[in-house]
């Protein structure tokens, strides 16, 4: 699945831990107090990413939000963005723009996929 190769990626950067995956909002929830940056995939059913990222910023975690998707569509991600996540990256970007993402938002910069 997507997320091992993820994880697998992310798990030879020697500044990121990987803590967990889910593939569901219940599953993600129980993450929250884990992260510190959650990538949150727009395949999460039942509109789980629009939900997980409301939550996050409801409850005022510090965790920031990271949207995986596959749309290009500016409107989509613009209500990602609006619901406070701090970056879109497509799914078929590079490996290294989506570490280059994460390190971003962990220095409080936003990066949406150019693209």
């Amino acid at each position: 699945m997507v997320f091992n190769l993820i994880s697998s990626l992310l798990a030879e950067e020697k500044d990121i831990e990987v803590v967990g995956h889910a593939t569901d909002l219940d599953q993600a929830t129980h993450l929250i107090s884990r992260c510190n940056i959650m990538l949150v995939s727009t395949q999460l059913p039942e509109r789980g990413a629009l939900r997980l990222i409301r939550k996050i910023v409801f409850e005022h975690h510090p965790v920031k939000v990271l949207v995986l998707g596959l749309t290009e569509s500016r409107a989509q991600i613009i209500q990602y963005i609006e619901a406070g996540a701090v970056g879109y990256v497509l799914k078929d970007d590079s490996a290294d723009a989506l570490v280059q993402s994460i390190r971003a938002a962990a220095e409080d910069q936003a990066i949406v996929s150019p693209r």
